[in-house]
């Protein structure tokens, strides 16, 4: 993974990147921990809480005597090729932090179309995902097992991920040359726009 930070993109840069052939994860200055690659598996992505949860706060739900709901919705942006698709996976590679029960995933989906050769349908390209939201409940037995405090530290994983190719019959599967992540601000803001 190639890491762009703050200012070193450049527009010629970002006119450069192919998005059939790349794929690029954004977020923004303040949340550059957010994302990181696993030291165990190349190409597979952690996702970081950027600030402690207490879980004694009104935003964290009791759902019963062993069990507790929060909301974590991390700044964070994908685009990426048609025939790849981001999995999410549950299995991580700390016991430690394996301490959500379970946890939903919703994201908004925004298709980016290109005109044909012949210039007569348009044709889809490349997946933008925006307004990523983790829905996670945490098993307060587990980490009181794990000698985890009422506090899920910042920098705790909560996710892991990795790309992943899929079965389609219209176009050939892409070969994916790089995957950026660009942290910038105005990138982020306007990252359905610029890619």
């Amino acid at each position: 993974m190639k890491i762009i930070r703050e200012g070193h993109s450049t527009p010629d840069f970002l006119a450069g990147l192919d998005t059939s052939s790349n794929i690029i994860l954004c977020t923004l200055p303040k949340e550059r921990d957010l994302i990181k690659e696993s030291n165990n598996f190349p190409d597979k992505f952690e996702v970081h809480l950027t600030r402690d949860i207490n879980l004694s706060t009104p935003s964290v739900i009791n759902i019963s005597s062993s069990s507790l709901g929060t909301t974590f919705k991390p700044e964070l942006k994908m685009s990426f090729p048609l025939g790849i698709v981001p999995i999410f996976t549950d299995f991580t590679s700390d016991h430690n932090q394996d301490i959500f029960w379970k946890i939903y995933r919703s994201f908004d989906l925004h298709n980016s179309y290109t005109v044909s050769k012949n210039n007569d349908i348009e044709v889809l390209h490349h997946h933008v995902i925006s307004n990523i939201k983790f829905i996670m409940y945490m098993d307060t037995i587990r980490m009181r097992e794990a000698g985890l405090q009422m506090i899920v530290k910042k920098d705790a994983v909560v996710s892991e991920f990795f790309f992943n190719w899929y079965v389609q019959t219209v176009k050939d599967m892409p070969q994916i040359e790089e995957i950026y992540l660009i942290i910038d601000e105005e990138i982020y803001k306007n990252l359905a726009n610029i890619f």
